[in-house]
């Protein structure tokens, strides 16, 4: 008796319709995201992540990004936002001295450079396949 005797009638055709479907839904372009899509914002609560002194001296900051499960090699961090604020000035979105470094461990790592004359405070948004944690640090 083989597994598709086992099966209760019209049921391998109802499989079959399901993995076509779901193979036309992975290999055709998505415009909008659907359930089998998950992003997550990776943030901190507090108000800034990092304080740079200013002057115009060159600062370069180290971003490592480090997920949580680690099972299938982590999870992608396929986006970086750093916000910045000056003084009493909003804050804005500035990647233009965002530079993406090779995986190390598994943990994808970003330098970023700063050169300010009032200190800068620094916000790090990720959006990635997974939660996760981050490290900022002046180098």
């Amino acid at each position: 008796m083989s597994v598709m005797d086992q099966l209760p009638e019209q049921k391998p055709v109802a499989l079959l319709k399901e993995v076509d479907q779901l193979t036309r839904e992975i290999k055709s372009r998505q415009t909008r995201s659907s359930a089998s899509v998950i992003n997550f914002r990776v943030y901190s609560a507090d108000a800034y992540d990092l304080i740079v002194p200013g002057a115009f001296a060159k600062n370069a900051v180290l971003i490592e990004f480090i997920p949580d499960n680690m099972q299938f090699g982590g999870a992608l961090c396929y986006r970086l936002y750093v916000s910045v604020t000056l003084g009493a000035a909003p804050p804005y979105i500035d990647n233009y001295g965002l530079q993406r470094l090779t995986v190390v461990n598994r943990r994808q790592q970003w330098i970023y450079n700063i050169s300010t004359f009032p200190e800068a405070k620094l916000k790090f948004y990720f959006f990635a396949q997974a939660s996760g944690t981050f490290t900022a640090n002046l180098i």
